[in-house]
C-alpha cells in the first residue's frame, strides 16, 4: 500500500488543524489533520509519515473512534488495538497513528496500570478548542 493523496477532495471538511506528533513507537513523525463536517462532526485523518509505514488518509470521525472505545471496560486501559474494527481493510499501521495523533491531543494519557495502554481523558477541553477553531475558521471564511 503507497502513501498517494488521496483522489478526491473532500469539499465538506473544513480542516481546523494541521500538526505533527511522534509515532507510537516513536519511530516517525506523523502530519495529521483534525476537521470538521457538519454530518460526522470532528474527524481524524493522517496525511504525511517520515518513514516508509503505510497508511489511509480518509477522514475518521471521532464519534465513532469514541462509540469503539466506549466498548471497552469503564476504566480499563485502551489502546488502538480497540478500535481497529473501523480500519477493517486498510493498512495496519493506520489506527496506531490516528491513536498517536489523538494521543497528542491529549485524548490520551500513559495508564499507570499496564505498560503501553493509555487512559482516556475527558474530552471537554479538547472539544471546547476545536470549537473555537471552528468559530475562527467560520469567522475568517465570512471575511473572504
Amino acid at each position: 500500500m503507497r502513501n498517494k493523496p488521496a483522489e478526491k477532495t473532500e469539499t465538506s471538511v473544513r480542516i481546523l488543524k494541521t500538526a505533527t506528533c511522534s509515532s507510537l513507537s516513536g519511530k516517525s513523525k506523523l502530519t495529521y489533520q483534525i476537521g470538521y463536517d457538519d454530518k460526522a462532526g470532528i474527524q481524524f485523518r493522517i496525511t504525511e509519515n517520515s518513514a516508509a509505514g503505510a497508511f489511509n488518509q480518509d477522514w475518521f470521525p471521532l464519534k465513532s473512534i469514541e462509540a469503539a472505545l466506549d466498548k471497552a471496560q469503564k476504566g480499563e486501559p485502551v489502546t488502538a488495538v480497540n478500535f481497529m474494527s473501523l480500519f477493517r481493510n486498510m493498512s495496519t499501521n493506520t489506527p496506531f497513528f490516528i491513536f498517536a495523533a489523538m494521543r497528542h491531543e491529549g485524548l490520551f494519557v500513559p495508564s499507570k496500570k499496564n505498560k503501553r495502554s493509555y487512559d482516556r481523558v475527558d474530552t471537554a477541553d479538547f472539544l471546547a478548542a476545536m470549537q473555537a477553531l471552528l468559530a475562527f475558521y467560520d469567522a475568517q471564511k465570512d471575511y473572504a
